[in-house]
């Protein structure tokens, strides 16, 4: 659990890191030149933004706020494509096979995102229908919503009675 909890900040800082470094390694380690560096330029902000919908899809789910930690298919999706970023801009001749690894990573990490939060979302949902389901049939039937009025008296908690228009204080304008 410590690992998983560990992770859910690293993933805040990935989302700005990992884009600043494809940025600016090649230009630490003398590797660069005119191409390279019009292309890191276009990567770098397209990186940002699949990170920042890879953290933001996962921090929508509600098991991952609650426990503010990530779950083990999270760290499995993200920690390799954070690798690949991370590899890609090094002047390696294995950066061109993880430029097209991150890619390939990034979209099983948004998949991975998105069908958490999908099932997530499902059970919840399907949880609160067997909610209401299970209180209408052992509660009785619901008041009608068409009769105008929930049958309020004065003693019902948290009911407000206003008084005819002309009785009482001017309407509101």
């Amino acid at each position: 659990m410590w690992l998983r909890k560990l992770f859910l900040p690293v993933m805040a800082g990935a989302t700005v890191a990992l884009p600043l470094w494809v940025l600016i390694a090649p230009g630490l380690l003398g590797e660069v030149n005119g191409w390279d560096a019009v292309s890191m330029l276009l990567v770098a902000p397209l990186a940002f933004v699949a990170l920042l919908v890879a953290h933001l899809l996962t921090g929508a789910r509600r098991s991952v706020r609650q426990h503010r930690a990530l779950a083990w298919r999270d760290l499995a999706s993200l920690v390799p494509w954070w690798a690949a970023i991370i590899v890609f801009p090094l002047p390696t001749p294995a950066s061109g096979a993880a430029w097209a690894l991150s890619i390939l990573l990034g979209v099983v990490a948004m998949a991975n995102a998105v069908t958490q939060l999908v099932q997530e979302t499902r059970r919840r949902f399907e949880e609160a229908v067997t909610t209401i389901q299970y209180q209408a049939q052992h509660q009785g039937q619901m008041p009608p919503r068409d009769a105008g009025h929930w049958d309020a008296t004065p003693e019902s908690p948290r009911v407000i009675i206003l008084p005819p228009q002309g009785q009482g204080d001017a309407p509101l304008r």
